[in-house]
Protein backbone atom coordinates (compact mmCIF):
# COMPACT_ATOMS: atom_id res chain seq x y z
CA UNK A 1 0.00 0.00 0.00
CA UNK A 2 2.66 2.45 0.75
CA UNK A 3 4.12 1.84 -2.67
CA UNK A 4 0.88 3.12 -4.45
CA UNK A 5 0.61 6.04 -2.28
CA UNK A 6 4.05 7.28 -2.75
CA UNK A 7 3.89 5.96 -6.50
CA UNK A 8 0.54 7.35 -7.17
CA UNK A 9 1.53 10.97 -8.37
CA UNK A 10 4.27 9.84 -10.78
CA UNK A 11 2.02 7.48 -11.75
CA UNK A 12 -1.32 9.89 -12.69
CA UNK A 13 1.55 12.41 -14.53
CA UNK A 14 2.59 9.58 -16.51
CA UNK A 15 -0.91 8.17 -17.60
CA UNK A 16 -2.02 11.49 -18.28
CA UNK A 17 0.72 12.34 -20.35
CA UNK A 18 0.56 9.21 -22.72
CA UNK A 19 -3.50 7.98 -22.37
CA UNK A 20 -6.92 9.70 -22.08
CA UNK A 21 -8.93 8.79 -18.84
CA UNK A 22 -7.97 7.50 -15.63
CA UNK A 23 -5.17 5.30 -14.68
CA UNK A 24 -6.42 1.29 -15.03
CA UNK A 25 -6.45 0.83 -10.80
CA UNK A 26 -7.36 -2.98 -11.54
CA UNK A 27 -4.45 -3.39 -13.44
CA UNK A 28 -2.22 -1.20 -11.07
CA UNK A 29 -3.43 -3.28 -8.31
CA UNK A 30 -3.34 -6.51 -9.63
CA UNK A 31 0.07 -6.97 -11.72
CA UNK A 32 2.10 -3.77 -11.82
CA UNK A 33 2.55 -3.70 -8.43
CA UNK A 34 2.59 -7.14 -7.36
CA UNK A 35 4.99 -7.04 -10.58
CA UNK A 36 7.30 -4.28 -9.18
CA UNK A 37 7.04 -5.71 -5.81
CA UNK A 38 8.25 -9.39 -6.69
CA UNK A 39 10.84 -7.87 -9.14
CA UNK A 40 12.29 -5.70 -6.03
CA UNK A 41 12.52 -8.84 -4.01
CA UNK A 42 14.11 -10.67 -6.50
CA UNK A 43 16.79 -8.41 -6.83
CA UNK A 44 17.00 -8.26 -3.02
CA UNK A 45 17.34 -11.67 -2.68
CA UNK A 46 19.93 -12.19 -5.43
CA UNK A 47 21.90 -8.98 -4.89
CA UNK A 48 22.60 -8.89 -8.38
CA UNK A 49 21.70 -7.21 -11.34
CA UNK A 50 19.27 -8.68 -13.22
CA UNK A 51 17.35 -8.72 -16.65
CA UNK A 52 14.05 -8.78 -16.96
CA UNK A 53 12.41 -9.61 -20.77
CA UNK A 54 8.84 -8.55 -21.56
CA UNK A 55 7.56 -10.59 -23.94
CA UNK A 56 4.02 -10.05 -25.75
CA UNK A 57 1.99 -9.63 -29.10
CA UNK A 58 1.91 -6.06 -30.77
CA UNK A 59 -0.10 -3.45 -28.89
CA UNK A 60 -0.26 -5.98 -26.02
CA UNK A 61 1.20 -3.25 -23.49
CA UNK A 62 4.72 -4.33 -23.72
CA UNK A 63 5.86 -0.52 -23.04
CA UNK A 64 3.59 0.72 -20.89
CA UNK A 65 4.06 -2.20 -18.50
CA UNK A 66 7.82 -1.43 -19.03
CA UNK A 67 7.43 2.20 -18.29
CA UNK A 68 5.21 1.50 -15.05
CA UNK A 69 7.60 -0.72 -13.69
CA UNK A 70 10.33 1.33 -13.66
CA UNK A 71 8.14 4.28 -12.30
CA UNK A 72 7.04 1.73 -9.58
CA UNK A 73 10.93 0.16 -9.03
CA UNK A 74 12.09 3.74 -9.18
CA UNK A 75 10.04 4.76 -5.88
CA UNK A 76 11.49 1.06 -4.33
CA UNK A 77 14.93 2.77 -5.03
CA UNK A 78 15.98 0.81 -7.70
CA UNK A 79 18.02 1.99 -10.60
CA UNK A 80 16.57 0.52 -13.84
CA UNK A 81 17.05 0.89 -18.03
CA UNK A 82 14.50 -0.24 -20.45
CA UNK A 83 14.86 -0.54 -23.96
CA UNK A 84 12.71 -2.08 -26.61
CA UNK A 85 14.30 -4.52 -29.70
CA UNK A 86 13.14 -2.02 -31.72
CA UNK A 87 15.70 0.79 -30.71
CA UNK A 88 18.31 -1.95 -31.82
CA UNK A 89 17.62 -3.25 -35.31
CA UNK A 90 17.59 -0.81 -38.40
CA UNK A 91 14.19 -0.23 -40.31
CA UNK A 92 13.70 -2.64 -43.53
CA UNK A 93 14.54 0.31 -45.93
CA UNK A 94 17.92 0.92 -44.31
CA UNK A 95 18.87 -2.75 -44.60
CA UNK A 96 18.10 -2.71 -48.25
CA UNK A 97 20.31 -0.53 -48.39
CA UNK A 98 23.16 -2.01 -46.91
CA UNK A 99 22.65 -5.39 -48.90
CA UNK A 100 23.13 -3.07 -51.98
CA UNK A 101 25.77 -1.58 -51.17
CA UNK A 102 27.38 -5.44 -49.76
CA UNK A 103 24.91 -8.27 -51.72
CA UNK A 104 27.80 -10.73 -50.19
Amino acid sequence: MRLLQVSWPTLQEFWNARFQGAVPINTLWNLWLPLALRLAKQRQANGQPFIQGILGGQGSGKTTLGAVLTLLLQHLGYRTLSLSLDDLYKTHADRLKLREADPD
